[in-house]
């Protein structure tokens, strides 16, 4: 009995997560085929590189432009804006 409610729910949450980025793809085309800047955004990423004892050196003064989609899930090869301002500094090596 618990391992079908399990079963169920899982499966419930799959569909669920499916239909949220089906509904997200549909939306994120209809913007970009009626009016490309508004399903595109930009952000300034700075770069940083491992360095001795651990640390992360930042180049503040080399901000890059990194191109982002207005989404829940990524789309088009771009990551969604609110997980690309919230990691606004990429590790490089």
């Amino acid at each position: 009995m618990i391992r079908t409610i399990l079963i169920r729910a899982l499966a419930s949450l799959a569909a669920a997560v499916a239909l949220a980025y089906l509904v997200d793809s549909f939306v994120i085309w209809r913007k970009a085929s009626s009016d490309h800047a508004a399903a595109f955004g930009t952000v300034q990423v700075l770069l940083t590189t491992p360095s001795k004892g651990n640390r992360l050196e930042i180049f503040a003064d080399q901000p890059q432009t990194v191109t982002c989609v207005h989404a829940l899930f990524p789309h088009y090869g771009a990551s969604p804006c609110w997980y690309v301002q919230r990691h606004s500094t990429q590790i490089i090596n």
